[in-house]
């Protein structure tokens, strides 16, 4: 009978990401998807995702968000393929709700770099939206887009590739 250390059920972007750095730290573990490498049921299936450190839930968030960034960046230096994609990031809304509002907040009290835009700065940088007097927007131009299918299946990959990996 085989044992392990670790049994990790489901494989989406946060199980692969957890089987990954279990394997390279040496841990015996087993991952376990029900619905094979790949297919679209899961809550973070799909071809991309957003990373972005000005969340408007407040800076709680930034020391995770930086660990994050930290494996993403990892994770791309050991994959030929593009994984991050510089994007930026915008959030558009009234001044008078609070995602904006909390983004920029977040961004000032973190030390990530933003800017905030009014709502002709909007329509100059970004003509395709149409943005109304009472909006505005807080830009984050370190924001970027991550291949999370090709992304989740590298971690799978570089598991794998540790003598500690196992999947069924």
């Amino acid at each position: 009978m085989k044992r392990y250390d670790v049994v990790v059920i489901g494989l989406g972007i946060m199980g692969s990401a957890t089987v990954w750095n279990l394997a390279k730290h040496g841990a015996r573990v087993l991952g376990l998807e029900a619905g094979g490498p790949t297919h679209c049921n899961g809550s973070s299936h799909g071809a991309t995702r957003i990373f972005r450190r000005a969340y408007w839930e407040g800076s709680a968030y930034l020391p995770l968000l930086q660990l994050a960034h930290e494996g993403w960046t990892q994770l791309q230096s050991s994959c030929p393929r593009p994984l991050i994609i510089p994007t930026g990031g915008v959030f558009i809304g009234p001044r008078d709700t609070g995602v904006v509002m909390g983004s920029l907040r977040t961004a000032r009290d973190g030390g990530v770099p933003h800017e905030q835009w009014d709502a002709a700065a909007v329509r100059a940088r970004l003509p395709q939206f149409r943005v109304e007097e009472h909006m505005h927007a807080a830009y984050e131009p370190g924001a970027y887009a991550i291949a999370a299918e090709s992304a989740r299946l590298h971690m799978l990959n570089e598991a794998v590739s540790c003598p500690s990996g196992r999947f069924a």
